[in-house]
């Protein structure tokens, strides 16, 4: 392959992770610098929306991350058998460790972002740090701890500190959809025309679906106009070839199959044989030219009715829309016949009134743009009722919405749905509920920051176990589950109603971090005697975690895995999940690991096992190379990698 050639292929293979580098038809080379994280500070640029911090913003998609996830089994539900997730962290820095086991693999995003109206979020991009230090960092604790008003510019510069925020988050968000995945994210007309701009960046405008509006029809007095709408933009990660959404309905569904003739739509001749079925009463006979926008006139033969079918072969000139169709219905080999967005086609018939019907199976399902979900203040209530009529968070987004994009979207058991500003996690509900309808096995990802629960009484709080809003978030969920029905469509018994929560956090095998440049030699010396020690032990205390880290850093693995402690070890552990390897994975973070523990594991070359370099003497380390997959624990600077 010549030099330019193997260039193209490159570029297109950048340009598919990265579409908004090509700018009026054109590859922006400083959009493809900064796609790669390598776009000086300075520099002049074709036409493009920017703004003060979007360099930061894009490095801080790209940087590597050393948080983990911690598990929390003790606050889950059902933790063995669930495979719904609930994360209590910075969603950047969850993204990044979600990433590697869910790369492509997500159907839908739903996201309810800040709107930055006035002072509605708080944020901080350095986010390695535990979450008593990120607390401080946003300013929602003083330095005794001691919950603050966090408070943001609402100057104009607000706009650029909401769009660096976002931009991050959305290129991960597109790295993670699936190829016929589609992103949904709600905003009002603050941020709307930001928004629309930045996911045009991020996606490319040629993946933009639509831009639905949720008509409220509610509104408190304001100014000029009372506004009744808020906005929901629809984004595909590859909107071309993309397939309209399946029904949710097997009913059938009544089409015209005429047009008004024009010169776009041509009349023409078509035969009808004997027997075709039509609603006339009995006696009717159609004669020369009827219909007044979309005419039907009779060309040879007779139309007449009788027993509620046409009595004659017949052919009749109009506009016919599915001309195709119709000659394979009448004339074809008996083979099922498809419309060209898919649906099945049943039937051909005529109408009382000679005019030609088609009768389908209902195949897809086409959204109006403007929808009606209710207004906010019975989206608020639903949420009230869960809560014993108390008000726990504001302004929460209808189930009846997130139940339309999650049955719109998500069609077969086990796809992703992902929220990452979730909120009170209605995303959550609606998974449970849809679930329960149609018998689908859908799995929700809820992601929420260690925000304070703002504007509760201490008598709330206390009630309820609130203190921050992801308690309510998984209060929620708790509370919904409670009320969901088990699914009889499918025979489902045990519909997964739980989910497994987990904490960002700072990784327990943290990087190598060198001495500053005016250190001694001793100091080196020093700090790489440390890093040894460390890099073969691990304190009981965090030997889950660590566990967890390794797994989610250094295998294709997410949180959703099951772990299970081998019989006659002590500390390995297999790992289990579906279509992620061959073979079987093992995993260990002891420090030492004697033969008879690795004898017991009876390995194949088709099986794996991961551990610390010194937790094996050279003989065994030797012996599993030759008849295993080995993969050593290593610790680099902002990761863990095997």
């Amino acid at each position: 392959m010549d030099t330019q050639s193997k260039a193209t292929e490159i570029l297109n293979l950048i340009e598919s992770e990265f579409p908004g580098i090509r700018q009026d038809g054109h590859i922006d080379p400083f959009a493809l610098l900064g796609a790669l994280g390598l776009r000086p500070e300075e520099e002049q640029q074709l036409y493009s929306f920017s703004w003060a911090g979007q360099r930061k913003a894009e490095r801080l998609a790209t940087d590597p991350t050393s948080a983990t996830l911690s598990p929390i089994p003790e606050r889950s539900v059902d933790w063995e058998a669930t495979r719904h997730l609930l994360i209590e962290g910075d969603n950047l820095q969850a993204l990044k460790i979600l990433y590697r086991g869910l790369h492509d693999q997500v159907k839908l995003i739903y996201l309810d972002p800040p709107y930055n109206t006035s002072s509605t979020f708080t944020y901080s991009d350095d986010f390695s740090v535990p979450e008593a230090e990120y607390l401080l960092k946003t300013g929602q604790v003083d330095n005794s701890g001691n919950l603050l008003s966090s408070k943001v510019d609402t100057a104009g510069s607000k706009h650029a500190g909401w769009l660096t925020l976002m931009l991050p988050r959305l290129i991960l968000a597109r790295q993670l959809l699936h190829e016929d995945g589609i992103l949904f994210i709600s905003i009002d007309d603050h941020e709307v025309h930001h928004l629309r701009l930045l996911l045009d960046g991020v996606f490319g405008p040629e993946n933009r679906l639509a831009t639905l509006i949720w008509n409220k029809n509610h509104s408190q007095q304001q100014g000029i106009f009372k506004e009744y709408h808020e906005y929901v933009l629809v984004y595909a990660k590859e909107a071309h070839g993309f397939k309209p959404f399946a029904a949710s309905t097997d009913d059938d569904i009544i089409a015209g199959a005429l047009k008004r003739i024009s010169r776009a739509n041509p009349a023409s001749d078509f035969t009808f044989p004997a027997g075709v079925r039509c609603e006339a009463p009995d006696g009717t006979e159609f004669q020369g030219r009827w219909g007044k926008g979309e005419t039907v006139e009779l060309v040879s033969g007779r139309f007449r009715v009788m027993n509620g079918h046409t009595q004659d072969e017949m052919t009749l000139r109009a506009g016919w829309t599915q001309k195709e169709q119709m000659t394979r219905m009448f004339y074809g080999d008996g083979s099922p016949v498809f419309d060209t967005r898919g649906q099945e086609v049943l039937e051909f018939y005529f109408n009382r009134n000679g005019k030609l019907k088609c009768r389908k199976k209902r195949g897809v399902f086409t959204p109006k743009t403007v929808m009606e979900w209710g207004t906010q203040s019975q989206a608020t209530d639903e949420l009230r009722q869960l809560f014993d009529g108390e008000a726990v968070f504001d302004v929460p987004k209808p189930t009846s919405m997130l139940r339309d994009f999650v049955s719109w979207t998500c069609r077969n058991d086990g796809d992703v749905a992902l929220d990452f500003f979730a909120g009170s996690g209605t995303l959550g509900q609606a998974i449970y509920e849809q679930n329960s309808q149609d018998g689908i096995q859908r799995r929700f990802i809820l992601v929420q920051a260690p925000e304070e629960a703002k504007g509760l009484s201490q008598e709330v709080k206390a009630k309820f176990g609130i203190s921050k809003i992801i308690d309510v978030t998984r209060e929620r969920l708790i509370r919904a589950a409670s009320r969901v029905q088990t699914p009889l469509q499918r025979g489902q018994d045990n519909p997964d109603l739980g989910f497994r929560m987990f904490r960002v956090s700072e990784g327990v095998l943290p990087g190598w971090l060198p001495p500053p440049a005016d250190a001694t030699g001793h100091d080196y010396v020093e700090a790489a005697t440390l890093f040894a020690e460390a890099t073969t032990s691990v304190p009981e205390e965090h030997a889950r975690d660590a566990l967890w880290e390794v797994i989610l850093k250094g295998t294709s693995c997410d949180p959703t895995a099951t772990i299970d402690l081998c019989a006659g070890t002590n500390g390995i552990y297999q790992v289990r999940q579906d279509g992620k390897f061959e073979g079987r994975l093992f995993v260990s973070v002891s420090p030492h690991l004697d033969s008879h523990e690795i004898e017991s594991l009876s390995l194949t070359e088709h099986d794996t096992l991961v551990c610390f370099s010194g937790a094996l003497t050279d003989t065994d380390a030797i012996n599993l190379a030759l008849n295993a997959r080995l993969l050593f624990i290593e610790r680099v600077p902002g990761a863990v990698s095997v």
